[in-house]
């Protein structure tokens, strides 16, 4: 007999989580971009270093976060979106959950 964990639900527990994931993926994906071409050019890079001391840097990534929210008709639709916000609420009141339940 086999058991499972969210039932019915898998399925949205696993859409939830996959977009909640291409969430976090957004700001990876940007600052890896500004290390790879920092890096090419031998420019200073570095979350922990400022602006000032690394202007490439993170205009790399307000560029590269600029240029992934004007893909005009790929961009995601309004229902999507809805979606996915929906999933950032739902992991949120998740970790509520798991931090009142933990003490």
């Amino acid at each position: 007999m086999t058991t499972r964990a969210a039932g019915e639900f898998a399925f949205a527990a696993f859409a939830l989580g996959i977009v909640g994931t291409g969430l976090l993926a957004v700001p990876v994906l940007a600052s890896s971009a500004a290390y790879a071409v920092c890096e090419l050019y031998g420019w200073k890079a570095g979350l922990s270093r400022g602006f000032n001391d690394a202007k490439g840097f993170y205009l790399i990534i307000v560029a590269a976060t600029g240029i992934g929210t004007l893909m005009g008709h790929y961009t995601i639709s309004l229902r999507h979106r809805w979606f996915g916000w929906a999933a950032t609420a739902v992991m949120a009141v998740a970790v509520l959950v798991m931090l009142v339940t933990g003490f």
